[in-house]
């Protein structure tokens, strides 16, 4: 598992947060409240959840361990998955 990444913002939106770390940029899926407390292209670190599916692989980006504990609990929940739960954390 992918416990943090730590590298510059290049682009972030509501929902997705690109970091550069050594010349490569990870796209993470980030809930709302992420996006609203992660500077614009500062070194930052974001917590992580990572999931691999047969045909995906996608990381969560979170920029408190409190958020990413609750993502973990709404997963624990029968019918949430990821999407769903960073929808939840979302607010939407």
């Amino acid at each position: 598992m992918l416990d943090y990444i730590r590298g510059r913002v290049v682009g972030k939106s509501p929902t997705r947060l690109i970091l550069e770390v050594a010349g490569i940029g990870y796209q993470l899926h980030i809930p709302l409240s992420t996006f609203e407390k992660i500077p614009n292209h500062e070194e930052v670190t974001v917590l992580t959840q990572l999931f691999i599916k047969e045909d995906q692989i996608k990381i969560f980006g979170f920029a408190t361990g409190e958020e990413r504990n609750l993502f973990q609990l709404l997963l624990s929940v029968n019918g949430i998955g990821p999407t769903t739960a960073i929808t939840i954390l979302s607010g939407s």
